[in-house]
């Protein structure tokens, strides 16, 4: 019998056409298992596939010419001792006598779109030619074709015709091209619009903080970083220190500001500056002419104290807790101002943050609590495990350099 066959083994699923004695072809075979072979045992496969095809065909082929066939994979780096046979060699293994072998390289094409594609595509209507786009872009010239095709693949049209050494646009890539010179502008304009963001030349910074901080002194230290970085919208959220640790915890805000040890997970803080609790009275109270005041004598006044949540509140009821003193409030307000205001009109006494007590207002008198100095941290809060982006990290830098 002088039938001769011939086996591919590209490193995926293929076909395998054996031929009978005339050369047509006499049947298919899709191999079930088809795996990347290494080339110790290339040949063998080969063979095994051989028989197979000609044993499902039912052909008269006793030879096989075999063309071993690579993807991806540069023969020249390969040696023979790592199990090539040498091309045009031939073996028997059983029945089947190897008369032939031949290899081939493919290169692996995956489709795909990707921005060094759509450059390399523009680059050859550009220039002409799949050379002087090469020579242009600076890669050889079989790299822009694999390329091309990986991009044809991807959109399942040919996009360019080859006439020599040049080639021509398809109707398809006409329609491409657009679309493609569209992108990668846009593409250019993030990326610059990036580095804007990266070089503080651009961009937005949100600050969340409870009452204090947000009121007496962040806006400051605003001031202090819109000089430094003009491009810089800055935003500042004031809420109580829950809400504001919520938001940082959850990835709204990137950076917070609050009067005290934060109790929601994962959040990292850092001490600020110190502040401390006073007393705050009409100035024509009895406590306005006193050096310090005891708690004790508090608890027969009017209290006017913070809404629950604040950590105003939170401090002053542990101050008060330790020198066992218990205030009922005669009433709450929501923002230290509004305490400010309602002392100032003789409606009761409060405990406030030193740094809500202005200088120039003269209506109200500050009062040292007697005993140690009841102080507090006021703390910079951030997401553990995020890295701060770079108007948040600066503006931290700038807060922790200059409290």
């Amino acid at each position: 019998m002088s039938g001769t066959a011939s086996a591919g083994l590209p490193s995926s699923r293929a076909n395998w056409v054996p031929r009978g004695r005339d050369g047509g072809p006499s049947a298919q075979l899709m191999p079930d298992a088809w795996t990347t072979m290494g080339p110790a045992d290339g040949v063998a496969a080969a063979c095994a596939l051989a028989r197979a095809a000609k044993a499902a065909a039912h052909t008269a082929a006793t030879t096989v010419s075999i063309t071993w066939c690579f993807m991806g994979i540069s023969l020249g780096a390969r040696r023979p001792h790592e199990g090539l046979p040498q091309a045009g060699a031939g073996c028997t293994i059983g029945p089947i006598r190897v008369i032939d072998i031949t290899y081939r390289v493919y290169p692996m094409i995956k489709p795909g779109l990707t921005v060094h594609r759509l450059e390399l595509f523009l680059a050859v209507l550009d220039q002409g030619g799949v050379g002087r786009a090469a020579q242009a872009c600076h890669i050889s010239q079989p790299a822009v074709s694999e390329h091309l095709r990986g991009l044809e693949a991807h959109f399942g049209v040919r996009l360019v015709e080859r006439h020599g050494q040049r080639v021509r646009a398809t109707a398809a890539a006409r329609v491409v091209e657009p679309y493609a010179r569209q992108a990668l502008a846009l593409l250019r304009t993030a990326q610059q619009a990036a580095g804007e963001v990266r070089g503080l030349r651009a961009g937005s910074l949100t600050i969340g903080a409870s009452t204090t901080p947000g009121t007496y002194l962040l806006p400051a230290a605003l001031g202090r970083f819109h000089a430094t970085y003009p491009g810089i919208t800055l935003r500042l959220e004031i809420s109580d220190t829950r809400d504001i640790e919520r938001s940082v915890a959850v990835g709204r805000l990137e950076l917070g500001v609050i009067g005290e040890a934060p109790l929601v997970p994962g959040l990292a803080a850092e001490p600020w500056v110190k502040d401390e609790l006073v007393l705050i009275v009409p100035r024509g109270h009895a406590f306005a002419r006193r050096r310090t005041v005891t708690a004790h004598a508090i608890a027969g006044e009017p209290y006017i104290a913070r809404e629950e949540g604040s950590s105003t509140r939170g401090v002053a009821e542990r101050y008060l807790a330790r020198v066992g003193v218990t205030l009922t409030p005669a009433m709450e307000l929501g923002s230290t101002e509004a305490i400010r205001e309602a002392v100032a009109a003789g409606l009761g006494v409060a405990l406030v943050s030193r740094h809500a007590v202005l200088a120039r207002d003269r209506r109200i008198v500050a009062a040292r609590l007697a005993g140690p100095r009841w102080t507090r941290d006021l703390r910079i809060v951030r997401r553990l495990g995020t890295p701060l982006g770079p108007a948040a990290a600066a503006f931290r830098d700038l807060l922790l350099e200059r409290p």
